[in-house]
């Protein structure tokens, strides 16, 4: 959409028509653009890494990119980081590992990097683990993770309010306003009649009000005496003694007694805090530490990278 095109609408239609014209081309042309470049982007960084390799046993880990090698047993990493790398609107997850014999990564573009990373979970030594930072990424602030809303005022409440929530969220908005901004320039009638947009709307707008909810409402808070979760399902309340056991299963963390069940994952707030208070105060657990290896693990895993 040229700077005449835009001048003859604002001419004809007025100045909001045009401005909904702009606002309509910011939100399809320029997403699709960004979807060409997501799609792309991942062959091309695959492509840079067809040769790397990495065998994992319960000894160690050896990492090799065809010219290079690094062979280390799990007592010589000295650091296992994760972050993002590339540039604006494409990222991917990366995970770094530091060894005594010479460092290395991997991408999301690695052969089932899932299954992959609980391998190097399991066996890489605590003091080499990433520490998070109470309160980063948290909206509002490490005080927002207490009930009084300071720092060791009241009780510990871990909340979705993160900028992950928040920017799905935005997401949502967008792609909800959309149809309005088409509505303002082609005519709401002719908008809802399309099959598509009566289908995709209602699912995004409930889309839309659970991410609103988890956002707003949804926390799980931990006291001296229970665990206490409230969803839009309700209030769930367990006891410290009645905590039978806790688990990490796919990225899926539940605490669980004989009669309820307790669930919450990323991007809750302090995810790691919320994990070592569960292990501090579930006593009577009859499992110790998250099990961070689930079925089908094997003691030895080669992979490659497309």
């Amino acid at each position: 959409m040229g700077f005449r095109h835009f001048t003859q609408t604002t001419q004809t239609l007025g100045v909001g028509w045009a401005l909904a014209q702009v606002g309509l081309f910011l939100l399809y042309d320029i997403p699709i653009t960004l979807i060409i470049t997501a799609v792309i982007a991942p062959e091309k960084e695959a492509f840079s890494r067809r040769r790397h390799t990495i065998t994992t046993s319960a000894v160690g880990i050896r990492f090799s990119d065809g010219q290079r090698a690094i062979e280390a047993a799990w007592s010589d990493i000295l650091a296992y980081e994760e972050g993002v790398l590339g540039k604006r609107f494409v990222e991917y997850s990366r995970n770094c590992i530091k060894t005594k014999q010479g460092d290395f990564d991997f991408t999301v573009v690695i052969h089932d990097q899932r299954h992959l990373c609980r391998i190097i979970d399991h066996w890489v030594p605590d003091t080499a683990r990433e520490k998070p930072i109470p309160g980063e990424g948290v909206i509002g602030g490490e005080g927002s993770l207490w009930t009084g809303g300071q720092i060791g005022e009241g009780e510990r409440v871990y909340h979705y309010r993160v900028s992950a929530t928040r920017g799905l969220l935005l997401v949502y908005a967008l792609f909800l306003l959309a149809p309005v901004l088409s509505g303002l320039v082609n005519g709401f009638g002719d908008v809802w009649r399309d099959k598509t947009i009566r289908i995709i709307e209602p699912l995004e707008c409930i889309s839309f009000l659970g991410c609103a909810w988890a956002y707003f409402h949804t926390s799980v808070t931990v006291t001296d005496n229970a665990l206490i979760q409230r969803s839009l399902l309700g209030t769930i309340v367990i006891p410290w003694q009645d905590v039978v056991s806790y688990k990490n299963e796919e990225g899926m963390r539940q605490v669980i007694s004989r009669s309820k069940h307790i669930r919450f994952s990323a991007p809750i707030a302090d995810l790691e805090g919320l994990q070592t208070e569960i292990e501090r105060r579930a006593v009577n657990s009859e499992n110790k530490g998250w099990g961070k290896i689930s079925r089908g693990y094997q003691g030895e895993n080669h992979v490659t990278h497309n």
